[in-house]
């Protein structure tokens, strides 16, 4: 392929994204922040009308992360995203956390009210990597000691196979979940930039060794949603549950690690999951929502407020996480085909996913593309995946052409 070629085709992709990252996130700012009470208001129609008022620790702290993300990414406007951020970080400090380190799932608007108490590790999670990149970006030292001890305390809660607190999975003794792990890897890694390699290091090996050893299967080349702690099979009829979103979301937490820890075998190990994974749960280039090997399931919830899932479906995070490993692979290969795959599933989200009439990505698709979800956000979606996507996949593209024209002064 001519190179003057592709290099047209990735400026165009990296004009599109930083268009849609600024209109996407200075929207959710303009609407979302609760100037009478804090925090955000997530829960929203496809118009962006209030569809609730209610506060979820997950939209609350995935949102905290993108404005914090952007202070970072539009350094002109770094005050007007800090502070944005902060809204979040305040409500949460102030409103959401437990006595014992953790994170109410749910509140009503003015934070008096816990509606659904800490059920949710994930609640954990997101909220700690908020503040963590709130922290960093803004220099906000004084809620180091916080986030170090609720770290802690979440790191235990991962290791222990006991822990029940896992929504929207089901706890069931001795099952272990492949989304807790992915999670915890990017939560570390987040983390890590602030509290150092020696209270993180140990933690990351230990979630990497359960996502490639314990929750890989060698039949599909793949990794399961759920195993049994030993690795063998759940005696659930999901035991051969691929979640197609969740393992390319997960190889790009992990990648990122292992291009840290300049660890070659492990990106290749993720080529070649992300491969087997491709081949299974792409069709034509576009991506069914779940894969099961055993054929036996036809609905996936995922989770307990949305509607159940077909297979085929076409969910909005599952497409940005993909858009995202694979122009990470590309960078790290240098094989046109992860761009070519790439561009694919973002022409497709340009004809299907972008609303037209009022900006954002719809949440899910039906398999043949007419609109399934129209909502724009809820307790746990909102400015977040989206957003997160742009600019990962913006600076993946930026250091392609980097090394183009680094090769071309050689």
């Amino acid at each position: 392929m001519n190179k003057e070629s592709i290099k047209s085709r990735i400026e165009s992709q990296i004009n599109l994204f930083d268009s849609r990252l600024r209109f996407v996130t200075r929207l959710w700012a303009d609407i979302s922040i609760d100037n009478d009470f804090g925090g955000y208001l997530t829960c929203r129609n496809r118009d962006f009308s209030l569809s609730g008022t209610e506060k979820g620790a997950w939209g609350q702290g995935r949102q905290i992360f993108t404005f914090a993300t952007m202070a970072e990414y539009d350094p002109q406007n770094r005050q007007f995203w800090l502070d944005c951020s902060k809204k979040g970080v305040e409500f949460v400090v102030n409103h959401m956390l437990t006595t014992d380190g953790r994170v109410n799932y749910l509140v009503n608007r003015d934070g008096t009210q816990i509606l659904e108490g800490p059920i949710s590790i994930f609640s954990d999670a997101f909220v700690i990597s908020g503040i963590s990149e709130y922290i960093r970006i803004s220099h906000q030292n004084d809620l180091l000691p916080l986030l170090e001890k609720m770290f802690l305390i979440y790191l235990n809660n991962v290791l222990n196979p006991e822990f029940p607190f896992i929504a929207p999975n089901a706890y069931q003794k001795g099952v272990l979940y492949h989304s807790v792990f992915m999670i915890a890897v990017n939560t570390a890694y987040i983390v890590q930039k602030l509290l150092g390699k020696e209270k993180t290091d140990s933690f990351i090996s230990n979630c990497l060794n359960r996502i490639f050893s314990t929750m890989f299967n060698t039949d599909t080349g793949s990794v399961f949603e759920k195993k049994n702690f030993d690795g063998s099979l759940v005696d659930t009829e999901d035991r051969q549950l691929i979640n197609v979103g969740h393992v390319f979301e997960s190889m790009w937490f992990c990648y990122d690690i292992a291009l840290s820890r300049h660890d070659s075998a492990m990106i290749n190990k993720i080529i070649s999951i992300t491969e087997s994974t491709y081949s299974l749960g792409v069709k034509s280039g576009i991506l069914d929502f779940s894969y099961d090997a055993s054929n036996i399931l036809t609905k996936t919830t995922t989770w307990k407020y949305e509607i159940s899932f077909d297979h085929n479906d076409r969910i909005s995070w599952a497409f940005a996480e993909a858009m995202v490993l694979f122009a990470k692979l590309y960078q790290y290969t240098n094989k046109v085909i992860w761009f070519e795959r790439m561009e694919i599933l973002s022409d497709y989200v340009e004809q299907f996913f972008w609303d037209k009439q009022y900006g954002d990505w719809y949440h899910a698709l039906n398999g043949d593309g007419s609109i399934k979800i129209d909502m724009k956000g809820s307790t746990v979606k909102n400015a977040y995946h989206i957003p997160r996507a742009y600019m990962q996949l913006i600076e993946s593209l930026k250091g392609i052409l980097r090394g183009f024209d680094n090769a071309e002064k050689r």
